[in-house]
């Protein structure tokens, strides 16, 4: 008994010569005289006990977890750390990681990794090495990972990440944190249970910057294994591409990713970021397929020459899927050029689902899917891809958008408010969300709602209302018998179209509430004429404006014209390519 109290035990390696090196710390760790300098809970010794299983296994190196100083527990001494190592090996031999309550772990969310730096420089490392985290780990098929939108809701959050976990209906969270000095960089992660805010796993990374893919790649399989998914077939073999990218070249893709969503001279630095990327690793196809979305937007709001935006958006995706014919983002991309300025319907579908298919667990692909979906009328579908796309975006209003939308094209009135209202809940300043839910009160027959809320839309818009904007307000007003203000939106029109663009199909969306067919089928027509990005529309207009205008030759003839698929009187595609 003295002795076990007070001598140092032999190494296990003088013992057994066979077993692993870091098995040896481990136990020797366990026997530490000092309590402080023991494990501190089973669950901290299963965390190295899993991490050593997978180097065994993978032949990756993970970091240990640090030793902590002493919590209230360690004065029970070798029998506690005993008892530990007994439980801890159990798991180490016999699974993977359960919740709290038994479960396997089949569902997380990847945190925004903190800006341990402090300097706002690294944002783009830190922002892109979550968002990557989150692409790949959404690979995997049975596991779901919540979305970028609901994720980065929580950037810099104080709150108890079991509240996070609750919030985003998830069993554990990732969360980290980045330090860049020069050309040093220290990256830490945690996988922690969101049911008792315990530590699945833990490891930190010191490396140089130039190591950031490398990191990323550990990171990715490390956490995937911990939770007992693995990466085969291709998706293993992207992993493996991505990893070779040059570093430089990688570092250009997320600034300009970060710049994607901004003015027009950040989106043009976006595109000149991806060109100097693109020269030093010409065989990086996602920075193909982002140049391909950069063009897109470029084009679909005017930025230069429409024609000459999408030449060369067509020339990259075309690239990116020439280099990795399996890169679901550039089949996003594919679609969105074919659905908005190609009017090649089948084409869309088929990227689109097949976009869906090599990135299940993404969600911009359905929310693509659906609004596809939406131009088709065919509400169903709509209403099953939203929920899909709610499940991986609890907390952003698109999804709930998107659902809403469906069962508004179902005249389901009373569940459409409540997604609507639930968009304008997670989002108070979203603008769009209370002229839609203004609408669907006067579709419902409840004007003094709908007139109500169509005042807060216009509060929202401070006088700045964009033309489609102010067609759906004059819709409602128009369905509600408000003239006056019908024809201060008519007026409103006219104004714009003498120094800019107006879509004829958004004066016809106010025709459509006035019930006026004849001219909105004139206003259809010039839309047509003109290849109105919004006459895509066409086949939702009888579910989502005017019942009765499926029934028009004129309207019959627009959609043989454009070559959309047989429509039924309610607006349902009766064909599904």
């Amino acid at each position: 008994m003295s002795s076990i109290l007070k001598d140092v035990p032999k190494p296990i390696g003088e013992i057994r010569a066979d077993l692993p090196r870091h098995l040896g710390r481990v136990i020797g760790r366990c026997l530490e005289k000092e309590p402080g300098r023991r494990y501190q809970s089973a669950r901290e010794l299963a965390v190295d006990l899993e991490n050593l299983k997978r180097d065994g296994e993978t032949g990756v190196p993970v970091a240990a977890a640090p030793v902590r100083p002493a919590r209230p527990w360690a004065r029970y001494g070798l029998m506690a750390a005993a008892a530990a190592l007994l439980a801890a090996v159990a798991l180490f031999i016999g699974g993977g990681l359960m919740s709290s309550q038994g479960q396997a772990i089949e569902s997380i969310a990847v945190l925004p990794f903190e800006n341990g730096t402090g300097d706002e420089e690294s944002e783009y490392l830190c922002d892109g090495l979550t968002e990557n985290l989150i692409a790949s780990l959404s690979q995997l098929p049975e596991l779901r990972v919540i979305s970028r939108r609901s994720a980065f809701r929580f950037k810099n959050s104080v709150e108890d990440p079991r509240e996070i976990g609750r919030q985003l209906d998830v069993q554990a969270l990732v969360v980290g944190r980045v330090i860049q000095r020069g050309e040093s960089l220290q990256i830490s992660a945690e996988l922690v249970n969101a049911a008792d805010n315990s530590q699945l796993w833990g490891g930190r990374y010191d490396r140089r910057l130039a190591d950031v893919v490398t990191i990323e790649h550990e990171l990715v399989t490390t956490i995937a294994g911990a939770l007992h998914h693995e990466f085969t077939g291709e998706n293993a073999s992207r992993l493996d591409r991505n990893r070779e990218v040059d570093p430089e070249a990688y570092r250009l893709y997320l600034k300009a990713r970060d710049l994607f969503v901004g003015s027009t001279r950040e989106m043009k630095k976006g595109v000149e970021y991806l060109e100097q990327a693109i020269a030093i690793a010409p065989d990086f196809a996602p920075a193909y397929a982002a140049l391909g979305d950069a063009f897109l937007t470029q084009a679909y709001h005017n930025v230069m020459d429409r024609e000459e935006a999408l030449r060369r958006s067509k020339e990259a995706v075309r690239k990116a899927l020439e280099i990795d014919p399996e890169l679901g983002d550039a089949y996003a991309v594919d679609s969105q050029i074919k659905l908005m300025f190609d009017w090649d319907w089948l084409g869309t579908e088929q990227s689109l689902r097949r976009a869906v298919e090599l990135s299940p667990g993404s969600l911009l692909p359905r929310l693509a899917y659906g609004d596809f979906l939406t131009a088709m009328g065919r509400w169903d579908e709509v209403i099953e891809q939203s929920l899909m796309a709610k499940k991986l975006d609890p907390l952003s209003p698109s999804a709930a958008h998107w659902l809403a939308i469906g069962y508004l094209g179902k005249h389901d009135y009373d569940n459409a408010i409540a997604e609507f209202k639930t968009a304008v809940d997670l989002n108070p300043s979203w603008t769009w969300g209370y002229v839609k839910l203004a609408k669907t009160y006067a579709d419902s027959g409840r004007c003094d709602q709908a007139l109500a809320t169509a005042e807060d839309a216009e509060a929202q818009l401070h006088g700045g209302s964009t033309p489609l904007a102010r067609g759906w307000l004059g819709y409602t007003y128009a369905v509600c018998g408000a003239e006056k203000l019908v024809g201060d939106a008519f007026h409103e029109l006219d104004t714009y179209a003498e120094h800019s663009y107006v879509d004829p199909l958004t004066y016809a969306d106010i025709y459509c509430g006035l019930g006026d067919a004849e001219n909105v089928l004139d206003k259809l027509e010039e839309g047509v004429d003109d290849r109105s990005p919004d006459a895509i529309y066409l086949p939702a207009l009888p579910g989502l404006f005017f019942e009765e205008l499926a029934s028009e030759p004129r309207y019959q003839a627009l959609i043989e014209r454009m070559d959309f698929p047989t429509q039924t009187t309610s607006g349902a595609a009766t064909v599904n390519p």
